[in-house]
């Protein structure tokens, strides 16, 4: 019904039954992380079991007679033990020893790696895929810029020559442009287990073989992972209930679809030998009387009109039988026994208007979309859908700073990672600046609290704590620990004299109204600084590589700072259209602070706001605002990937929304 629906525009809302793990791209990712696992433990025979099911996925694009051919050889080399990925590693066909040395690339990082970093491999791409549970985004956002950049392609969080090619497959622009409904399926699907798979262990460092464990957990004891997010509480929808789910309900209209004796009234096979007539022991819910009250119910779920559908024979052309509670509607009232006269009362009364129609019901659109049966489209078509994502939307500046970088993907980056949340995992990078972002706000926490600025040992246990809850592998974990407590030791010992207790920290803009014409914002802002009366300072914590001038050397550096004069510009507009400072002053300037050393010293670069500056992002702003609001993805493949792109992109959106306004 969802298909058929679907291809006539029709919006409706379904609780979805279907079990995750059962789906086929979810499938597909828990069958290779079985895979790498069982190759990471050098057990190559019974790795080699998974590698026929493995390549026939059809992300990777091989052929059934390459796949064959594989199969042929390690046939006939079957004395010799020879192996499907020995095969492979030697094979001619590029596409075949690329994917092996894939997979020896993955088994490798499986005995290092975490389970997220792996997974993050087995999907591909420059974005890594396990669920953030950071909801600073400007963090995150300050270290995508670094893991999508050439220049800077040692800090990426890709572990693996050859790129996967799954996550095209499934989650390209084209994909989502051509089958949106199969998209966010999809996404949906794989937000849910992902963030389930984390939830597993909670606390504890996942390594692979605990994705096996808590999947053969739910096999074992047949529990469900349902994924409701996206198929309920859509409003105006048409509703899909059974009756059962439509009890206490009541609409203007019901269809009840497919009145036929082996839907409503059959009963129970489960058991072949019948009781004696004269021991009165039936199933629940399985005997004549409890059918006729269920189709009861839905019958008088109606106010207004009431729709039966019957068909005459099904797809297969078996011949079917009415619904017999239907049949004696047409015979005389006085034959009739009284359960009878009671459906008679039900279908003829005044209550209800009457459609029957004994006809296949089953047009070409359906059959159309019967292929798709197990992988549900969703319960309305992409703008509907992606306009409940927008409901109290409120935009930070890390959505905007995604829209506007042509060089990361612009629009459509937004689109997935903001906008749908693809899933993801915080990288190394962003833990680090996570916990060195912590640690500052424990410093003026305490300061506030206790009048004293704490102790560097007792800064860098809270450091230590946080970067652990980060769950890193041990190497990143290590890695990351000697550079956060070297550059907070350095910053302790040149910073003490400017910490005031009178500096606010982390001040969330959430709740505070901010409203440009019709832009809703909001943030969070690191630090801010009350200069003198009616004049503020904002800063904001960096912690990737000091710059010493706002122009930029590399063509990473310039889109960068390009990113951060942005940000700061728009913290200055949320400050002064927020409801608790707005009348206290203005926001003169603004400064980034970055928290590791350069040279032993801590470098602050300050930015004095220009005026021009100031109305080019609010017009920004509003553009960007009203294209996502109106899902306005507008295509960036003409724009070069450069800090010109971006800034072309920008005076075009200008333009557009200047011509728009007149």
């Amino acid at each position: 019904m969802v298909g058929y629906l679907n291809s006539q525009n029709i919006i409706a809302s379904y609780e979805r039954k279907q079990n995750i793990l059962e789906e086929p791209h979810i499938h597909q990712l828990i069958t290779i992380g079985r895979f790498v696992a069982t190759l990471a433990r050098k057990n190559i025979i019974d790795a080699d079991e998974y590698l026929p099911e493995i390549l026939s996925y059809p992300f990777w694009g091989l052929d059934r007679a390459t796949i064959w051919n594989i199969a042929v050889e390690a046939e006939q080399n079957r004395d010799s033990r020879k192996q499907w990925l020995g095969i492979m590693r030697k094979s001619n066909n590029k596409k075949v020893s690329q994917i092996a040395d894939f997979f020896d690339e993955l088994s490798g990082l499986a005995q290092t790696e975490t389970l997220e970093a792996v997974f993050d491999a087995i999907v591909g791409g420059h974005q890594s895929l396990m669920v953030s549970d950071n909801e600073d985004e400007d963090i995150c956002a300050e270290f995508s810029n670094e893991i999508t950049s050439n220049e800077n392609s040692k800090n990426t969080v890709q572990k693996t020559h050859y790129v996967s090619p799954f996550r095209n497959y499934y989650f390209s622009y084209d994909e989502f442009k051509e089958n949106t409904a199969k998209y966010l399926t999809f996404l949906s699907n794989l937000k849910v287990f992902m963030h389930t798979l984390r939830e597993y262990k909670n606390g504890e460092k996942l390594v692979l073989d605990d994705m096996s464990e808590f999947v053969d957990l739910h096999q074992k004891n047949k529990l469900q992972m349902t994924d409701k997010n996206l198929f309920t509480n859509i409003p105006g929808a048409v509703n899909l209930l059974t009756a059962h789910k439509a009890k206490g309900l009541e609409f203007d209209t019901v269809f009840v679809i497919a009145c036929q004796n082996e839907i409503w009234s059959a009963f129970s096979r489960g058991a072949k030998l019948q009781f004696p007539e004269n021991l009165a022991i039936t199933p629940a819910g399985d005997n004549f009387d409890d059918h006729l009250k269920l189709f009861y119910v839905a019958l008088t779920r109606a106010k207004r009109n009431l729709y039966l559908t019957s068909y005459n024979q099904t797809e297969e052309g078996k011949k079917c039988l009415e619904l017999q509670f239907l049949n004696t509607c047409l015979e005389d009232e006085t034959n009739q026994q009284p359960r009878d006269k009671f459906v008679h009362t039900v279908l003829m009364g005044e209550k209800c208007k009457i459609l029957s129609t004994p006809t296949n019901i089953l047009t070409e659109k359906t059959a159309q979309s019967w292929a798709s049966y197990y992988l549900p489209p969703l319960a309305e078509n992409e703008t509907v859908l992606l306009k409940t994502l927008l409901e109290n939307y409120k935009m930070p500046v890390t959505h905007l700073n995604n829209f506007l970088n042509v060089v990361s993907g612009g629009p459509q980056t937004f689109l997935e990672q903001n906008l749908l949340r693809f899933p993801q995992s915080m990288s190394p990078a962003s833990a680090y600046g996570t916990a060195m972002h912590k640690a500052i706000e424990f410093i003026y926490t305490n300061f506030r609290k206790d009048g004293l600025i704490p102790k560097l040992e007792q800064i860098l246990i809270w450091f230590t704590k946080e970067l652990f809850m980060k769950r890193l592998s041990d190497k990143d974990y290590q890695l990351y620990l000697k550079r956060g407590k070297d550059a907070l030791a350095v910053y302790y010992n040149t910073q003490l004299d400017t910490f005031n207790i009178s500096h606010l920290i982390e001040i969330n803009f959430k709740n505070q109204g901010v409203v440009l014409g019709d832009a809703h914002l909001t943030g969070k802002i690191d630090k801010m600084i009350n200069i003198q009366a009616g004049d503020f300072e904002v800063v904001d914590f960096k912690t990737d590589k000091a710059s010493i001038k706002w122009k930029g050397k590399t063509s990473y550096e310039k889109i960068k700072l390009h990113n951060y004069k942005r940000q700061i510009i728009f913290y200055k507009l949320l400050v002064e259209n927020s409801r608790d400072f707005a009348r206290k002053g203005v926001v003169q300037k603004g400064c980034l602070e970055f928290l590791e050393p350069l040279n032993g010293k801590i470098i602050k670069l300050e930015l004095e706001i220009g005026a021009e500056e100031v109305e080019r992002i609010k017009e920004l702003i509003e553009v960007v605002y009203n294209k996502i609001m109106n899902l306005d993805f507008p295509d960036i493949n003409q724009y070069p990937k450069n800090l010109q792109g971006i800034i072309e992109f920008e005076d075009d959106l200008l333009q557009l929304g200047g011509e728009t306004s007149k």
